[in-house]
């Protein structure tokens, strides 16, 4: 994850890029947040382009609050939402 401000976990209020823009292999990418559940990112944005497969795995059963989600690219997506 890419967060206003750099690397690391993102903060409340911070908006979140997830792209994939390179051809070939697919990538995964793991959310967690138990050390501050109540966190609501601003604004969490998922593009893929090429021909892997961009995935965000939720499956740690961490809460993830946001104010904003889109999707979108020429690539392959997937996301499941849980609620």
């Amino acid at each position: 994850m890419a967060a206003q401000g750099g690397a690391g976990q993102p903060q409340t209020g911070d908006d979140v890029y997830l792209t994939r823009s390179l051809a070939g292999g697919d990538l995964t990418v793991q959310y967690r947040n138990a050390l501050n559940p109540n966190d609501r990112l601003g604004a969490l944005y998922i593009f893929g382009f090429g021909s892997g497969l961009l995935t965000l795995d939720q499956s740690s059963g961490d809460t993830l609050n946001t104010n904003w989600q889109s999707m979108g690219g020429t690539g392959f997506l997937a996301c499941a939402d849980a609620g």
